[in-house]
């Protein structure tokens, strides 16, 4: 059987497994240099709370070279001089295709209202980890994974109540066992210092 096939094969079975217990859980390695940014440094916790009602758990390392040569870790990297022509009006992106890195333009981030600036922050990194872990681009017509966010997905962030849509959650599980199998075959974590 081809490794693409027999990964489609692992991926449906992981989707009926997801579906049939609801509770699977997954643990994530994520590194970022919070540059002592209190507002990242409160985003981490709240970012843990939503993927935890996912079913997954996000361990969280404040040094990047922790992750290097880490085949499954996710590196965030911050960007604080973000040019203004560059993916205007985005928060942050990521490379779900590749499987490792983000980058958060927290510059922008850190233009917000401050009182929804961690809450801004952890949303960011909660839809940026999830397009990784989903490994595509794809997006939402609401809640965390939505494209764009507005004025309400603002007061939702706030209040805990902007979240996951169940098709989000479970492409998440689906995907995982594709992106585990990938890993395996070689993609090495190499840390981005900057």
């Amino acid at each position: 059987m081809k490794a693409s096939a027999t990964i489609a094969v692992a991926a449906m079975f992981a989707g009926a497994a997801w579906t049939a217990t609801k509770l699977d859980s997954q643990t994530v390695l994520v590194c970022i240099d919070d540059r002592g940014y209190t507002s990242v440094a409160d985003a981490a916790p709240r970012a843990s709370v939503l993927f935890r009602s996912a079913g997954v758990k996000l361990q969280w390392h404040s040094d990047v070279n922790f992750c290097q040569g880490k085949r499954d870790a996710i590196v965030v990297s911050l960007s604080t001089n973000t040019p203004k022509t560059f993916l205007p009006g985005a928060l942050a992106y990521a490379l779900p295709y590749e499987g490792v890195h983000i980058e958060v333009f927290y510059d922008r981030i850190a233009l917000a209202d401050p009182d929804l600036v961690p809450f801004l922050m952890a949303h960011v990194m909660v839809h940026e980890i999830t397009h990784i872990l989903q490994g595509t681009d794809q997006h939402s017509t609401r809640g965390v994974m939505k494209a764009h966010w507005n004025s309400y997905d603002y007061i939702l962030m706030k209040t805990g109540r902007l979240t996951f849509t169940e098709p989000d959650v479970e492409m998440i599980h689906i995907r995982s066992v594709a992106r585990a199998a990938r890993i395996s075959t070689g993609t090495v974590v190499r840390a981005v210092a900057q």
